[in-house]
């Protein structure tokens, strides 16, 4: 709403309550050992969290991989990464390139619109 700056205090916000709820937590589990209650509450913290991951995950391909090729691609990063131990950094390389060279011999399969994006109109950069 509000660009960076609106970005940057909805980010810290949405940081903070979980900050110091597992800063609390942590805080107990080191000063008494292993406290049954806290061991529960971490291990629903993870689960809370591999939720909100996994929704972030489906509502961002589902907006980022509109092609087949960008989902080819996708699907082969993720072979690479978990099967085969590729280094991400090697993996975020190969598909920029992957990228670079496709836009150049005039492939748009991985072309994206942008934010809001409507057809016909240039996102403002």
């Amino acid at each position: 709403m509000h660009r960076t700056k609106g970005g940057i205090v909805v980010g810290v916000l949405f940081v903070i309550p979980g900050a110091v709820a597992v800063m609390a937590l942590s805080w107990v589990y080191a000063l008494y050992g292993r406290v049954g209650i806290v061991s529960a509450l971490f291990f629903g913290l993870k689960c809370a969290v591999l939720a909100v991951v996994l929704q972030a995950v489906v509502r961002i391909g589902g907006r980022a991989l509109t092609t087949p090729p960008a989902r080819a691609l996708a699907m082969l990063a993720f072979v690479l990464i978990f099967f085969l131990g590729v280094p991400f950094p090697l993996i975020v390389l190969g598909a920029g390139l992957i990228g670079w060279w496709s836009t150049r011999k005039g492939s748009t399969a991985f072309r994206g619109g942008g934010h809001g994006a409507v057809k016909g109109t240039s996102p403002r950069c």
